[in-house]
């Protein structure tokens, strides 16, 4: 196991090389920008309604996971749309299978956010 996930974090540096090698700063900066913003439209309305959920005092804690879950979801589009958004701005990268990046820093970030949420949550209740 910890074989695969070395072999995994390798081929996810040579990938994230091969892309830095051919991107430049304002592509990259572009492509973020954009990320962000299409996919926090995207689920900013579920999160508005389950935030607007929260008069329900007895489900508190399970609207709770369901943000929790709208965040990972988050992520998971942010990342999607960035590497999609890339691939158009750079052409180069049409031939880079870029799928084992794109999921090994979307496993990650969601990690992480999973952590940082149950914390809270764990906190809270």
């Amino acid at each position: 196991m910890l074989d695969r996930l070395s072999k995994a974090f390798r081929r996810y540096l040579n990938i994230n090389r091969l892309i830095n090698t051919k991107t430049d700063l304002k592509t990259v900066l572009k492509t973020v920008l954009w990320a962000l913003f299409s996919s926090a439209v995207l689920v900013l309305i579920p999160v508005l309604f389950l935030i607007n959920m929260f008069i329900f005092t007895k489900l508190t804690f399970l609207i709770s996971l369901c943000l929790l879950l709208m965040l990972l979801i988050w992520v998971y589009l942010y990342f999607m749309i960035y590497y999609k958004l890339l691939l158009i701005y750079v052409p180069e990268l049409e031939k880079v299978n870029t799928r084992p990046a794109r999921f090994f820093e979307m496993i990650v970030t969601q990690m992480l956010f999973l952590s940082v949420g149950i914390a809270v949550l764990i906190a809270l209740f």
